[in-house]
């Protein structure tokens, strides 16, 4: 899910002087979500100690993308600046809880971060905004309740709303 994500945030940067380390510090992020995304469901693969090590090795790499996301000449505009702060506050966090045991926390912390992506791609050109539908298409959720989760985090209330809605009657 997070890797077809991060594609499309490569694929729709501009072609300004800075893109080449917009892109490189994109495909950085989008290697260590990959690297994360195997562990994230369900939740004991992340609490899992045999995990720890590629888990630490990901989230301290998505911490050190944030930090160099902060340098980013393009993502130093004023629509992104808040949400990039955010961003970085938000893995080096991640990675610190984990780091100090709590894991339940770190990971939520990682399925909470789609919102911070998404407060930046909003802002995008129309197409980026697609990349929400090519998750949707390529994902595999573990349950439904983790789609109905997804599609909450993406902003697709009316989609949650049936999914929520089937879990409860169901």
């Amino acid at each position: 899910m997070k890797k077809i994500f991060l594609t499309v945030i490569i694929s729709l940067i501009a072609t300004s002087a800075s893109a080449k380390e917009t892109k490189a510090v994109m495909r950085d992020f989008l290697h260590h979500m990959t690297e994360l995304k195997k562990y994230l469901n369900p939740e004991e693969k992340f609490l899992k100690s045999e995990n720890d090590a590629d888990i630490r090795k990901s989230l301290k790499g998505l911490a050190e993308n944030a930090k160099e996301a902060v340098h980013d000449p393009q993502l130093k505009g004023a629509g992104y600046s808040v949400s990039k702060s955010v961003l970085k506050e938000h893995f080096e966090e991640a990675e610190r809880v984990y780091r100090l045991g709590n894991k339940r926390y770190a990971r939520w912390m990682l399925n909470s971060a789609f919102g911070i992506c998404i407060s930046c791609h909003t802002q995008m050109p129309t197409k980026s905004r697609t990349w929400v539908e090519d998750l949707e298409v390529n994902q595999k959720f573990t349950s439904d309740f983790d789609q109905a989760e997804f599609y909450f985090a993406t902003r697709a209330f009316e989609k949650a709303s049936r999914l929520f809605d089937k879990l409860i009657t169901g």
